[in-house]
């Protein structure tokens, strides 16, 4: 795509045929509203849907977000769930940070 808008429109395509990768890309474009308005509620259902399709960038992007809650309240025991999903499939940004709300007791 030469655009982020033809980027939208290629995502939504291949998201609508279920291919994860495309569905967390466009999960992103609409959290930051790149070629699109940006729409959090939208944002949050396609990162779910690639997370539980067993994509790890989006567990890990979903984990971050419900941690810091951006776009959304903050929820702990999520972010955990979703650090955990992410680090079982080997991130190491995702046991780094799990490990960290361990440390500190948080979630």
């Amino acid at each position: 795509p030469r655009s982020d808008t033809e980027a939208v429109s290629a995502y939504q395509r291949a998201a609508a045929l279920g291919y994860a990768p495309a569905t967390y890309n466009l999960a992103r474009l609409y959290r930051l509203g790149r070629g699109i308005g940006a729409n959090a509620d939208l944002s949050r259902v396609l990162y779910e849907r690639a997370a539980d399709a067993g994509l790890a960038a989006a567990q890990l992007s979903l984990a971050m977000l419900y941690e810091a809650g951006m776009n959304w309240p903050q929820d702990l025991p999520r972010a955990v769930r979703w650090y955990r999903a992410a680090a079982a499939q080997g991130s190491p940004e995702a046991m780094l940070n799990l490990g960290y709300l361990y440390a500190a007791g948080r979630g």
